[in-house]
């Protein structure tokens, strides 16, 4: 995807750390920097995996929401469990 922008990793950088640099906001630039990830946003937005991505995620809630709807607490906010999902959901995050 960064590569369609011009701005591909070259191949001695770590991918994790030029792609955190390309888009890190840097003291004294903060105009210009916001807008490059303005840009980069807003083209990953309209990119074909953008629109995958945001389907997916579409289809995600709603079948959470689904969920939410059809489970034995029809108010949604009660759950047998004393932490949340997405304190469960973090733990795992963090195990893994």
């Amino acid at each position: 995807f960064f590569e369609t922008l011009g701005a591909a990793c070259p191949s001695n950088y770590n991918p994790a750390d030029y792609f955190v640099q390309v888009l890190a906001v840097v003291p004294g630039r903060e105009t210009s920097c916001r807008y490059a990830i303005h840009t980069v946003c807003d083209a990953f937005q309209k990119s074909e995996h953008g629109m995958k991505i945001a389907l997916e995620a579409e289809a995600v809630n709603g079948e959470f929401e689904d969920t939410i709807r059809d489970s034995k607490y029809p108010d949604g906010n009660r759950s047998p469990y004393k932490a949340t999902w997405c304190e469960q959901f973090r733990a795992v995050l963090w195990r893994s």
